[in-house]
């Protein structure tokens, strides 16, 4: 087959990556979803910050963070025991359950921290750097695309980072006032968040479709609360013990159920879409923060946090962008080898038609082998 053959060769069949129409529209449908499942999940978070924010000043973080942690592995086994699902997850699973506990002790045990020494603005803007620092982690260990326009976001995502905890006062009392000491602080707990996070994040989504969400959400929970009963042995504040005010007890359930509700909506969220492209819509929950804090808490954000935040959701919100446009390049809808129907066609207009194209390409071809 000569020149003229190959250029009317329409549907390579080694060379594209197609998905059927059906195919490629499930799964979008199935990452839009999961991404909106993540907004969700961002929003839970955000509600339980504010509920932790409120009730730090009389309750421990070692506390809070146990009684979260039981209300949740609770109900994962009831859930468990309802469908008949080993808790443990499926024996290849269980090593990388093992991890998203750890993990996700560290995570709760430094986001509690910040939220003691910083605004609950400023402590979410800060750990909203987690979705880069899972993009990259990703890329090394999952082998999930890391373009340029990531490291782009990964740069203005730093900025933003500079400018939230406020540098020019942590420099300027770091030596001679608690305050830039206790920003400090802060600011090195919610980096070290957002890194468990991330990891965490890995966890989830090589468990993939292996375990149930409900498995995942019970080996944080069993890990959380046995490390967190350690912890709080260590630092002298106890958890075995009851709530002594109606406001505490509002508190331990309000924030157990925010974060219940959060954690099996990321779990869920992971299960459906990849890390590096359900991340940015993690960084929902910045907005959010902000909000809750400025009308339950009555904390101002200064300016610069502001401005620091913004930079950081915007980066964030373009990485989104340009990584959902580029998985609809990457896998196009299958060309139909029939024309296109138009309204005032009917099933046999269309077929002649078809019957017309075959014979001219045939002709062609004839015309090519016998000149």
């Amino acid at each position: 087959m000569g020149s003229t053959g190959n250029a009317l060769e329409k549907l390579p069949l080694l060379d594209c990556k197609y998905e059927s129409r059906a195919e490629s529209k499930a799964n979008r449908r199935r990452a839009v979803t999961g991404i909106a499942l993540m907004c969700a999940a961002s929003v839970s978070f955000a509600a339980m910050a504010t509920t932790v924010r409120w009730g730090s000043a009389s309750l421990s973080s070692p506390y809070l963070a146990f009684t979260r942690a039981l209300m949740q592995g609770l109900f994962a086994l009831l859930y468990c025991a309802k469908f008949r699902i080993n808790p443990f997850g499926p024996k290849e699973a269980r090593a990388v359950l093992a991890l998203r506990g750890v993990t996700g002790f560290m995570n709760a045990t430094s986001y509690y921290f910040t939220l003691r020494f910083l605004p609950i603005g400023d402590a979410n803007a800060l750990t909203c750097t987690g979705p880069i620092i899972t993009m990259v982690m990703a890329s090394i260990f999952l082998g999930e695309s890391f373009r340029y326009f990531h490291v782009f976001g990964a740069a203005a995502a730093s900025i933003g980072v500079l400018l939230v905890p406020g540098p020019n006062e942590i420099i300027k009392n770091l030596s001679s006032s608690a305050g830039g000491m206790t920003r400090l602080i802060g600011t090195c707990c919610a980096l070290s968040q957002a890194v468990s996070g991330s990891m965490s994040y890995l966890a989830i989504r090589t468990v993939g479709n292996k375990a149930s969400f409900a498995c995942s959400v019970f080996a944080f929970s069993l890990y959380v609360a046995s490390l967190m009963a350690v912890e709080g042995y260590i630092l002298g504040t106890p958890v075995f013990m009851l709530p002594r005010s109606s406001r505490e007890w509002l508190v331990i359930l309000l924030g157990g159920s925010f974060a219940l509700l959060a954690n099996s909506l990321l779990s869920m969220s992971l299960q459906m879409v990849e890390a590096s492209k359900s991340g940015p819509a993690r960084n929902l929950q910045l907005l959010f923060a902000f909000v809750f804090g400025w009308l339950f808490l009555g904390e101002t954000p200064k300016i610069e946090s502001i401005i620091g935040s913004c930079i950081i959701l915007s980066a964030i919100l373009c990485i989104g962008y340009k990584t959902l446009e580029e998985e609809r390049n990457e896998y196009p809808d299958s060309p139909s080898p029939f024309p296109p129907e138009t309204p005032t066609q009917t099933c046999s207009d269309v077929c002649s038609s078809y019957r017309v194209a075959s014979w001219r390409r045939s002709r062609t071809l004839f015309t090519e082998k016998c000149p």
